[in-house]
């Protein structure tokens, strides 16, 4: 027994030493398992973040070519053939496209845009594409329907030449002036007829109204005048006249800066005084001049091709006219939303409906909007 001792406690020994390197290699085994799991799981996460991020970018250049395609909008008001692209300073690029419709509401027509732009990030493996919906539309929504039309009265002391539009109250009714105040034919020095009349020097011998005889191109105090005149006009609230303002090509406080080479829509807040000779717009470039409270005086040999809005906060209560001299001459329409003639105001003005129809539908006239909640992920 003494002799097998030894060689038990050796077997024992060699035992215990396989467990050992057993219990060593598993553990091993387990270790090589945990990290090759916890390395899969890594890269996994590593893969959906980097998706993330990719999808985030997309996303981020699809919005940028809606914004590129709304920028497209308001610089030409129309949609060019092609597919508009763009590439980003990160390398991400987008591209998108348009359809359009025309929607009328009431009696006028606006073009309805689809854009759908579609994104990608930079390797390439996100697309992301949305849409959106913009409305183009005219800032003069309704053309006035005669040389003159005033939300109060013409005072007895203004002096007036207008020239009738032949259709303004009907196909071949003529009509010169549409106000909702008074307009005393008896007293007030004003003379009325139409452009062939006008043309050929033969006004007053066959005028349509004159001092001491009003005809029917005079409508006055007027039932169906509009309520709101700016908001007839523009589809901007009076009470909101601010919000149109913004809208202006360019704002002044004087009309000392204004030449030939002035065009588009002009808000001037105070006094205008068109200076000598002054010719503002033209026949096919024709101008949009708001006053706002303030008056008008064209000076000798100026001239106006366009429309004038003689504006006055509600809130005033100043007293505003148009002043012109017996060489000066406004080719469109007059429009007050206040009485004139109270500082023996002289209007001088021809009707022409093809200048006024230009306000309406040049590109330099017409404004883009989004259209509330029409924004998709496609």
């Amino acid at each position: 027994m003494a002799k097998l001792q030894p060689l038990i406690g050796l077997r024992r020994a060699r035992q215990q030493g396989a467990i050992v390197l057993v219990s060593v290699v598993l553990m091993l085994v387990m270790v090589t398992l945990i990290t090759l799991y916890t390395g899969r799981i890594q890269s996994f996460e590593h893969k959906i973040m980097l998706n993330g991020q990719n999808q985030r970018f997309a996303f981020a250049a699809a919005n940028a070519g809606l914004s590129q395609g709304f920028a497209e909008l308001q610089h030409n008001k129309s949609w060019p053939q092609a597919t508009v692209t763009g590439l980003l300073p990160n390398q991400q690029s987008f591209s998108v496209t348009a359809s359009q419709q025309q929607i009328r509401r009431h009696t006028r027509q606006f073009l309805l845009f689809e854009l759908i732009a579609s994104g990608s990030s930079l390797d390439g493996l996100s697309t992301v594409s949305v849409s959106e919906h913009a409305i183009v539309y005219p800032l003069l929504a309704s053309i006035p329907i005669a040389p003159l039309m005033i939300d109060g009265d013409i005072d007895r002391r203004a002096t007036f030449e207008l020239i009738a539009n032949p259709n303004g109250a009907g196909q071949g009714i003529a009509l010169s002036v549409w106000s909702n105040g008074s307009v005393d034919m008896a007293q007030i020095n004003g003379l009325t007829c139409g452009k062939f009349e006008y043309v050929n020097s033969q006004c007053r011998n066959r005028a349509y109204s004159q001092q001491g005889q009003s005809g029917a191109d005079i409508l006055a105090n007027d039932g169906n005048f509009p309520v709101d005149l700016i908001a007839h006009l523009f589809n901007f609230s009076l009470l909101d006249y601010a919000a149109l303002r913004d809208h202006a090509d360019i704002q002044l406080t004087d009309c000392n800066a204004l030449s030939a080479q002035t065009s588009g829509f002009i808000w001037v807040t105070g006094d205008c005084d068109i200076a000598v000779n002054i010719q503002l717009g033209g026949f096919t470039t024709p101008v949009i001049l708001v006053v706002a409270e303030g008056s008008l005086s064209l000076n000798h040999g100026a001239s106006i091709f366009g429309l004038v809005v003689l504006l006055k906060d509600p809130a005033s209560v100043g007293t505003h006219d148009v002043l012109m001299s017996t060489t000066s001459l406004l080719t469109g329409a007059l429009v007050a939303n206040q009485s004139l003639g109270k500082t023996a105001g002289v209007f001088r003005v021809v009707y022409e409906h093809a200048v006024l129809h230009l306000l309406s539908t040049e590109p330099r006239f017409l404004r883009v909007a989004k259209v509330p909640g029409s924004w998709k992920d496609l």
